[in-house]
């Protein structure tokens, strides 16, 4: 497995093995990745799931190119799913075309800065397919309050959550290796690199 395997943020690595080890939830579904830097997870969904559509977006244009050479590059995996990329910033996503359109939206550390919390989840709230079911998966460090105020904020916005601390054994296994010590991560600290599952709903 590659999570926790470089860097000192391993929430991207953990969404991407998450979604290539429960596939079923993203069948046939129309997917949204937001702030997804390179879109390893959007890549992962796109590659492995058999997805109808995924989007991979960030607010970022230049970082957007890189993630159009990226899917450029690995189209030849993604069978019959349609890949985009996107420009998405979360204070103008009722300016897109796509109101309440996605089965899935997935995104990784994407809540370490408050003054965004507020736009991300009426984003969310905004993507989420409404006559369906539909949901978010988000992957997340604590960062001190950082993670509970957003989640303060995705209630005040109506919509629904859960938070899971175990949620893959082989993660947790790895978890629990770093935090003992007998794997190799200077300044492991579980506050700010075990990232938890949040599921939300409308």
């Amino acid at each position: 497995m590659g999570c926790f395997s470089t860097g000192c943020w391993p929430s991207e690595d953990v969404l991407a093995y998450y979604c290539l080890s429960h596939a079923d939830i993203f069948r046939s579904k129309k997917v949204i990745e937001l702030g997804s830097g390179y879109g390893l997870a959007g890549l992962v969904i796109a590659a492995a799931t058999e997805a109808s559509e995924v989007v991979i977006s960030d607010g970022n244009p230049r970082v957007v190119d890189y993630i159009q050479r990226n899917i450029n590059a690995n189209s030849g995996a993604f069978g019959g799913t349609i890949v985009n990329s996107m420009i998405l910033h979360w204070d103008q996503g009722e300016n897109s075309d796509n109101s309440n359109t996605f089965d899935v939206v997935v995104a990784s550390d994407c809540t370490f800065f408050k003054e965004f919390h507020k736009g991300l989840a009426q984003t969310v709230k905004f993507l989420l397919k409404n006559n369906g079911p539909s949901e978010a998966i988000f992957f997340s460090p604590k960062r001190g309050d950082s993670l509970d105020e957003f989640l303060v904020e995705i209630k005040r916005s109506g919509l629904r959550f859960s938070v899971s601390e175990i949620y893959d054994k082989e993660v947790l296994r790895r978890h629990q290796g770093f935090i003992s010590g007998n794997d190799a991560w200077p300044n492991y600290e579980k506050d700010h690199c075990y990232p938890l599952l949040v599921r939300i709903a409308l």
